[in-house]
This record gives structure tokens, sequence and C-alpha cells, in this order.
């Protein structure tokens, strides 16, 4: 939705010294999404560390963790739409 307001005629021809902020829900939004991501690689990491711990190897856990993510991509993408 910012980018549609952006690309508005009004926001494009602001006057000289006046620029767009984000604030409010939208400086909000970009914070969450910026730390959701980092919790996510971060989790992802202590996942891969548990399991070199468990299998004493480093690409064993590569495979799990990608066969986790592809599973859960095909399981999605084949069941109905649950509404």
């Amino acid at each position: 939705m910012n980018t549609e307001v952006q690309h508005l005629a009004g926001y494009q021809n602001l006057p000289s010294g006046i620029e767009f902020v984000d604030q409010g829900d939208l400086k909000r939004q970009a914070e969450l999404f910026a730390s959701f991501g980092s919790a996510m690689a971060i989790g992802i990491f202590c996942v891969y560390v548990v399991l070199v711990l468990l299998f004493h190897d480093f690409m064993q856990p590569i495979t799990i963790l990608m066969a986790l993510s592809l599973g859960g991509h095909c399981s999605r993408s084949w069941l109905p739409a649950v509404k």
C-alpha cells in the first residue's frame, strides 16, 4: 500500500524541504518484519546447531532442514484451502 501511495501525483512533486517519512503503523510494520526475519534466521541456525551436535555431521542436518521445508511446501500446496 505504501508503494501505491508513493506513486500518487501529490507525493511525486513534493516542495523542496519536504520529504516522505514512514511513521505510525507503517514504521511499526517495517520494524516487525525486520525483527521477524532475524528471529527466523536465529531459530533455524539454533535447530541446525542442535542437529549437528546430535548427528556429529555438518551435511546431514542441512539435508534434514531442506527436506522439512520442501515437505511442508509440497503438503501445503496439495491440501485444499480451508475456510
